[in-house]
């Protein structure tokens, strides 16, 4: 199980906004990322068994151990604020935030403005998610519904 938030000591033990427990709810001595610099707002495990952690503005990628995984798309996404996502059943992410700079799709222009997008498992955008110009504003939640759909 993991915890993220805005701590900087878990049961006693000095932890920078995330810890790993183990199954009876102890923490996990060897999961220890030192300092991630920001409030974790989100944690989900992929089917892999890596971890995303919305650590805003961004969301990035750790590899089972916790070391951070570089080959992860979206922390080179420009314009990027994440204030919320979701683990679909096939693997891809779907992010809500505020989202603004060049990002290779959308807009005629180039500029994604729609605050709600989608990533391909590995971190890139997924190019076949459409959601059009979306919301005018901020996104701070959503749900993914059971037959596919968004909320």
């Amino acid at each position: 199980m993991l915890v993220g938030g805005g701590f900087d000591r878990f049961n006693g033990t000095a932890r920078d906004g995330i810890a790993r427990l183990n199954a009876d709810g102890s923490l996990d001595s060897g999961f220890n990322l030192g300092s991630v610099g920001n409030v974790i707002s989100g944690v989900a495990v992929q089917a892999d068994g890596r971890i995303l952690l919305n650590r805003s503005p961004r969301i990035v990628r750790l590899n089972t151990d916790g070391s951070s995984d570089s080959s992860f798309g979206a922390g080179t996404l420009p314009g990027l604020v994440v204030n919320t996502f979701a683990l679909q059943a096939d693997g891809k992410i779907v992010l809500g935030g505020r989202f603004t700079g060049r990002i290779e799709r959308l807009q005629a222009d180039g500029t994604l403005d729609a605050s709600f997008a989608r990533l391909n498992a590995d971190g890139s955008l997924d190019t076949e998610f459409d959601p059009g110009t979306g919301a005018n504003g901020i996104v701070n939640a959503f749900a993914l519904q059971t037959d596919g759909r968004i909320l």
